[in-house]
């Protein structure tokens, strides 16, 4: 498991570009995810870090022109980031299509960039290859802008519409979706995305800990989603068991942040707390 804030250089001179692979990349929900549970987050918006200047630079030649004081506040505010990638979308400059996307955007770039050459594009649209249409711009970084702004709308949109959560475990997108034929599948599903956790085992006490936190944060989506697949009496039963489980893995996270508990004792103590998950919503409600 790759926990991205412990990837932000040393060196304040490197955020800028740290930050704009992440700005057009698709892990940007982690990042901001992982930013906002350290203890100085606050909920700024981003109008109020950077006038419209600085906004406007920002677009035309990416966040090296901010101080690392800025950037910083940018990092202090997590809520801020997903407002400078929606404005850095919609109207960044050149600039932007520079930037050597990273492995897996490269990968959903090439995918998406499949799909819409296999269809027929009307003439005006905007990548039909007729002599009329003069982008402003090279076609292929056109193309890729285009590309990686759709994948990256449709991942802010898919975000803005779940509960929030770690994403990392129980939280993962589709784990509650409503398309499945029995409450069975639906508890087992679940139960399959808590077995995850067997496999990203924390390697020391600050993994442990956020993995941790995501996990209480998942629980507390679990504790308060609809559950439409399943009946009134499956969801109280349902809801009662997440509560219980939410406070198992906090009692663990506050012994381990106290030292009550050391590293390998608090592994065991969540290991036990998860497979006991596993279990209880693989049998269902008769756990």
């Amino acid at each position: 498991m790759t926990i991205f804030i412990t990837t932000i250089p040393d060196d304040p001179k490197e955020w800028a570009g740290w930050l704009e692979q992440h700005l057009v990349g698709l892990r940007l929900r982690d990042v901001i995810d992982e930013l906002r549970l350290l203890p100085a987050s606050t909920s700024i918006s981003l109008k109020s870090l950077l006038n419209e200047k600085q906004l406007s630079d920002v677009r035309q030649r990416g966040l090296s022109v901010l101080s690392v004081n800025q950037i910083r506040a940018l990092f202090g505010s997590p809520e801020s980031l997903l407002e400078l990638q929606e404005d850095v979308l919609l109207h960044g400059g050149d600039y932007w299509t520079t930037i050597v996307p990273q492995p897996e955007m490269s990968q959903a770039i090439e995918r998406v960039s499949a799909r819409l050459s296999e269809g027929k594009w009307q003439a005006g649209s905007l990548l039909h290859s007729g002599a009329g249409f003069q982008p402003a711009i090279k076609r292929r970084s056109l193309f890729v802008l285009a590309s990686t702004a759709a994948l990256l709308l449709i991942g802010l949109f898919a975000w803005q519409t779940q509960p929030r959560g770690s994403g990392s475990v129980l939280g993962q997108p589709g784990v509650l979706a409503n398309d499945v034929n029995s409450s069975a599948e639906y508890l087992t599903r679940i139960a399959d995305a808590g077995n995850e956790w067997f496999h990203q085992p924390p390697q020391d006490a600050t993994e442990l800990i956020s993995l941790l936190q995501n996990v209480c944060s998942d629980c507390q989506i679990l504790i308060d989603a609809d559950h439409t697949p399943l009946t009134s009496q499956e969801r109280t039963w349902f809801v009662a068991k997440c509560e219980k489980w939410k406070l198992e893995f906090e009692t663990t996270l506050a012994s381990l942040r106290s030292g009550k508990l050391t590293f390998d004792a608090a592994k065991a103590e969540a290991d036990k707390t998860m497979m006991k998950l596993v279990s209880v919503l693989r049998t269902g409600p008769t756990a």
